[in-house]
């Protein structure tokens, strides 16, 4: 039980530093109950999975976008070689609802309606400024 919502442990095993803030994610998708998720930088793919998890489990009817470049990008040369490869292996469990975009995160922008996003989380650069135009580009697209 987490604030007053059963949430169960993601079923998604990584090394991932997110690993704490599995409870609050589905926790957050529970409450919330939004109607459309966007992920920026979904590396790998631990907190996007946690909230599909979440969006099952609770039955409800969403669409759900990652969005990562999945080292081709500066932030992510250093990257796993097959990340994408492995988050892309663990979302058929999701494909009604969930949706890869192997892009950066401004080219992804047309793909989603502007208004339509209830939760946006932003994982992809962690320095002010990519986070800052993150923010400003993806603002628009908030419900």
């Amino acid at each position: 039980l987490f604030l007053g919502h059963e949430v169960s442990q993601s079923f998604y095993a990584t090394h991932s530093g997110c690993l704490p803030h599995g409870p609050f994610a589905m926790w957050l998708v529970k409450a919330s109950r939004p109607r459309v998720i966007a992920e920026l930088g979904s590396y790998d793919g631990y907190s996007y999975f946690t909230f599909c998890q979440a969006v099952r489990e609770a039955g409800l009817t969403v669409r759900g976008f990652a969005v990562g470049a999945w080292g081709g990008d500066e932030l992510t040369e250093f990257c796993q070689k097959d990340a994408f490869k492995i988050f892309e292996e663990h979302n058929p469990r999701y494909s009604k609802f969930s949706s890869l975009f192997l892009k950066n995160s401004t080219d992804a922008l047309e793909h989603i309606e502007d208004g339509s996003v209830d939760l946006l989380h932003v994982d992809g650069g962690h320095y002010y400024t990519g986070l800052k135009k993150d923010f400003k580009l993806w603002g628009r697209k908030l419900s």
